[in-house]
């Protein structure tokens, strides 16, 4: 799985639990996060979310990597376990992300569609 940074200038993208980027114009790949849960990450103006797994299966860990100081800080435990792939609203308000629970489908009701 692979995103093109909001600038154009790198595409981040998984391997093996790890993410990498490499510069859309050709250049050696380089390491971002050591370890992170599957391809629950989301790329923003300033920073990356992504998700890791908690001492607890019912939870995962929110995290964010600051593009300027290359610090991670914990944001809090949401309710796992987690599909693949997590976005962000583009004000940075709001995280979505899937779980994965049991089989079976799910019914949606959508009221004032148009």
């Amino acid at each position: 799985m692979a995103f093109e940074s909001l600038d154009g200038a790198d595409v981040y993208f998984t391997r093996n639990q790890q993410l990498w980027k490499m510069p859309t114009r050709g250049g050696n790949e380089t390491l971002v996060l050591a370890s992170m849960l599957d391809n629950n990450y989301a790329v923003v103006k300033r920073a990356i979310y992504f998700l890791k797994s908690a001492p607890s299966d019912a939870t995962l860990q929110l995290q964010f990597l600051d593009f300027a100081t290359h610090a991670i800080r914990n944001i809090g435990a949401v309710p796992g376990p987690s599909a693949d792939e997590v976005s962000v609203s583009p004000d940075e308000r709001w995280l979505l992300y899937a779980t994965s629970g049991g089989t079976g489908s799910e019914l949606m009701l959508i009221e004032n569609f148009h």
